[in-house]
């Protein structure tokens, strides 16, 4: 508690960021986190926000959520709740979150939902990845072949000792998926020698990548991807640095939508620009923080 009366201490008469966002454990239980700091207009910010509470929950919803937020304002300020120095509340883009949000709005009015543009953008490359299950396969075959594989690995330095061993993404980090497809789309030539230097009945992965580097339209897949979209991953990179100022975030999503818009009137761009739309322009709060980007940067007016 003396924690708790520091930090409430310090943040008297300051406005605040909150974010809150649900994991599960090692044991399999819902736990929900609450991050919380003060609003600033320097690159300061966030360079020490706090974790406020963590608690299991039963359950994930806009109930427990909702509950979870206000327990947490209630250890902040456990006499007197100051509702009107709330004025970000940033969440995923789960449904649920959303309606936590609508209800807290009622107590907290100067209080502005913005769903994360950084979690968007994964989605985004997570579009892309489900329209190209070659693609998908090379990665993820791709990354079983090396992994715990000295001998392959001393092949691969052997065949390419200037380059640098293939990634190994993880899918639930956002970004890296990306990435190794531009590793891929760059070193196909040097990466396929390896592999078929392999012996296929070593590892079932062997064979199956063996036989996917032989589909003719495999490396058009990577050359597309890597030349059109591969600015998505290093978007992720940028935003999330948690000093970005407000305007930073803005340029770098309008620099997204824009390059989308610029792509061919294919199949799978069509279906990006789709989910672009839906992730960015009916994030209602963002755009309340483009307006507001606009009025700091001196525009007379709130526009988009």
């Amino acid at each position: 508690m003396k924690l708790y009366r520091e930090f409430g201490q310090y943040v008297i008469a300051k406005k605040l960021w909150v974010s809150v966002d649900e994991t599960t454990d090692s044991s399999g239980r819902k736990v929900g986190n609450v991050v919380v700091d003060v609003l600033k207009n320097d690159k300061t910010a966030c360079e020490h926000s706090y974790l406020l509470a963590c608690k299991e929950m039963l359950a994930a919803n806009h109930v427990t959520i909702a509950r979870l937020f206000n327990e947490a304002m209630h250890l902040l300020w456990p006499k007197d709740i100051t509702y009107d120095h709330v004025l970000l509340f940033l969440t995923d883009n789960a449904a649920y979150m959303k309606k936590a949000a609508e209800s807290l709005s009622v107590s907290f009015p100067k209080m502005i939902h913005v769903t994360c543009v950084v979690h968007a953008l994964h989605r985004l490359c997570e579009t892309l990845r489900a329209q190209h299950p070659q693609v998908d396969k090379l990665v993820s075959n791709g990354k079983n072949v090396f992994v715990k594989a000295p001998s392959t690995i001393d092949l691969f330095k052997e065949k390419n000792p200037d380059l640098a061993l293939n990634p190994l993404p993880i899918v639930t980090r956002w970004g890296t998926w990306l990435s190794a497809v531009v590793y891929y789309a760059d070193n196909f030539e040097s990466f396929a020698s390896v592999v078929n230097a392999l012996d296929k009945n070593d590892v079932s992965s062997i064979e199956i990548l063996q036989e996917i580097l032989k589909d003719s339209s495999l490396k058009n897949d990577l050359a597309f991807i890597s030349a059109n979209l591969s600015f998505l991953c290093i978007t992720i990179d940028i935003l999330e640095k948690s000093t970005n100022l407000l305007s930073k975030t803005v340029k770098e999503v309008r620099a997204v939508e824009n390059k989308l818009d610029s792509l061919p009137a294919l199949q799978v761009q069509r279906l990006l620009k789709v989910k672009d739309q839906n992730l960015f322009r009916k994030n209602r709060g963002f755009q309340k923080m483009c307006q507001i980007s606009n009025v700091f940067r001196g525009c007379s007016c709130w526009r988009n």
